[in-house]
């Protein structure tokens, strides 16, 4: 497993346990959300082409079942290339050692830390999303997540605002989150 840190722009952040995707019956994928508790997911897009390139160059998989990992978006944000960061609300693993016959359980799960960072990091704060606000589109964070499965898997730990878009609301076309 390998960790990273990266500058980002944000959008559609779903990553606060009042605004995770819930899920449904539509597809597996959904279905799959729908049985972990929900989804906390964005779209982390990339600032810097050094950053992209480190991550293809570490062996992090370009196609993911099928599906592009890194995909082209909004050309306002960063270098206009995202990839889909998430993790489940419920995600138990076990782990059993070959040896000692010992099992372990890591959770994976629940939502990812979210802190504030736009009065430096000597001023953080944990971000409450009741007085402080959804994340919206072009928020700048500090974004951390890990690789797992050689490269295969993602999984979206903490992000650091660093420069707050509000969200503008569910109506409106900057932050529809049913895309």
């Amino acid at each position: 497993m390998s960790n990273y840190s990266m500058e980002m722009i944000l959008e559609y952040s779903q990553v606060f346990e009042s605004n995770k995707d819930e899920g449904s019956d539509a597809n597996n994928a959904a279905k799959k959300s729908q049985s972990m508790g929900g989804k906390y997911k964005v779209n982390a897009y990339f600032t810097s082409q050094e950053d992209l390139d480190r991550l293809k160059a570490d062996g992090v998989k370009e196609v993911n079942l099928g599906h592009p990992r890194f995909k082209e978006g909004n050309s306002e944000y960063g270098i206009g290339i995202f990839m889909n960061l998430h993790r489940y609300h419920n995600d138990t693993k076990t782990f059993k050692d070959k040896k000692t016959k010992e099992v372990k359980e890591l959770d994976f799960g629940g939502p990812p830390v979210v802190v504030d960072l736009t009065n430096g990091r000597e001023n953080k704060r944990l971000w409450d999303v009741d007085v402080d606000g959804f994340l919206g589109n072009g928020t700048r964070a500090l974004v951390k997540f890990s690789t797992y499965s050689d490269g295969v898997g993602l999984r979206l730990d903490a992000i650091g605002v660093l420069e707050l878009v509000p969200y503008a609301g569910k109506d409106s076309d900057e932050d529809d989150w049913d895309i």
